[in-house]
């Protein structure tokens, strides 16, 4: 990966740092990027490339401008296929064969995990991969930026409310009560009921007896596809008695204007740290006759 290594180098001193960070942003979030420079081999005089066995632009030979802009077009891929695992198809108009390399790779791969003790940090680390087999070569992600906990969180309500990925271990219900008008005028009043299995919390001792602490996130979308609403709070749920419900209610109003609206929820568990994510779709209509507050 001789070739690789050197766009790397180029790619880092000329596309700058906010090009090094895409970079890192795609490893965290597990893209590998294969990358093809779809130019291939051209040349300007008769016959085709193939036909000539090896050229470049230029025909009567390959200046110092068309070799200087080959490579700084190919720096930015090879940057973004070193660093990501993937690797750089260039230099050739096979791409057929080139393809069907990159599917078979796809096929056969080892997949390493490992938890980093640095967890949630925010900041950039760099990824080592070494193998004892003489002659083996190894491709890999080069590092990743560690996402912050509020940054993962987010991205899996944006996951719920835009491509429908859900997670719910703890069980939760959305449910929604009857719209009001609300104060502002043109939008209505949401009420939500976020229903929580009692079972389903970890409670501490605390001066005025057992209780869990809930946080909540909302994030909203209308039908354009467009986030119209996002909070968060935080709630302190008593221990039920033991003959008490076995679900456990948290209120929460949002004012939204009408139409079709996407509500995608989280409910973290503090004590435990176990989070549920769900997103589900209302039509918001006035009714009629329907009165202010």
């Amino acid at each position: 990966m001789d070739q690789g290594a050197e766009g790397r180098l180029a790619a880092t001193d000329d596309l700058g740092e906010a090009f090094f960070r895409l970079t890192r942003g795609a490893n965290a979030d597990r893209v590998t990027v294969y990358a093809i420079q779809a130019s291939g081999l051209t040349n300007s005089g008769p016959g085709s490339v193939s036909e000539r066995g090896f050229a470049f632009r230029g025909g009567g030979g390959q200046t110092s401008f068309d070799t200087q802009s080959r490579t700084e077009d190919r720096a930015g891929l090879a940057f973004l296929a070193d660093e990501t695992g993937g690797r750089l198809v260039t230099n050739t108009n096979r791409f057929a064969d080139e393809l069907g390399s990159i599917g078979r790779e796809l096929g056969h791969y080892y997949s390493l995990a490992y938890r980093p003790p640095h967890g949630g940090d925010r900041m950039e680390h760099t990824v080592k991969v070494d193998v004892t087999r003489s002659g083996a070569q190894v491709r890999f992600r080069q590092g990743y930026r560690d996402k912050g906990f509020e940054e993962r969180l987010v991205e899996h309500l944006d996951a719920a409310i835009f491509l429908g990925l859900l997670d719910n271990p703890l069980n939760v219900r959305l449910g929604a009560a009857t719209l009001r008008s609300a104060e502002e005028k043109g939008k209505l009043r949401l009420p939500l009921h976020i229903l929580v299995p009692r079972d389903s919390l970890v409670y501490l001792p605390g001066p005025d007896g057992e209780t869990a602490q809930v946080d909540l996130r909302l994030r909203i979308r209308d039908e354009k596809q467009r986030l119209v609403l996002m909070t968060s709070r935080s709630a302190v749920v008593p221990k039920p008695a033991a003959d008490g419900p076995d679900l456990i209610e948290i209120p929460v109003a949002v004012d939204l204007a009408p139409g079709i609206v996407t509500v995608g929820l989280s409910v973290r568990d503090v004590a435990s740290g176990e989070i549920s994510v769900l997103a589900t779709s209302l039509e918001l209509v006035p009714a009629p006759g329907s009165k202010k507050g």
